[in-house]
């Protein structure tokens, strides 16, 4: 089984690919951002949210395509500890997690 540092670098390596395939979003969002009309402060956040979800597509994607043994070690480790529970819980998607770890529970 991967080790806890091992099982990190793979999700950290996905999450900055992901962040990569996402980019135009991210950049969208941002220049909206920039803008000096408040009105579109609140577009950008929306932006943000939806640059934020597409990355977690792209991470869930990429994720997927790890052989089983591998996955299976992230999944352990992000059931057992905190920290790296966080990471993968923001890169994975939140709602995506909860539904995966609820079906575990059935």
């Amino acid at each position: 089984m991967l080790t806890k540092e091992e099982a990190h670098t793979i999700i950290s390596d996905i999450n900055e690919e992901a962040h990569s395939m996402a980019w135009d979003s991210w950049s969208e969002a941002d220049e909206i951002g920039d803008s000096d009309d408040e009105e579109d402060w609140g577009r950008a956040e929306e932006a943000r949210e939806d640059a934020s979800y597409e990355q977690a597509g792209y991470f869930r994607s990429e994720f997927n395509a790890l052989p089983q043994e591998e996955q299976d070690a992230i999944w352990h480790y992000a059931q057992t500890d905190e920290d790296f529970q966080e990471d993968f819980k923001a890169w994975y998607g939140q709602e995506e997690y909860d539904e995966y770890v609820s079906g575990l529970d059935e």
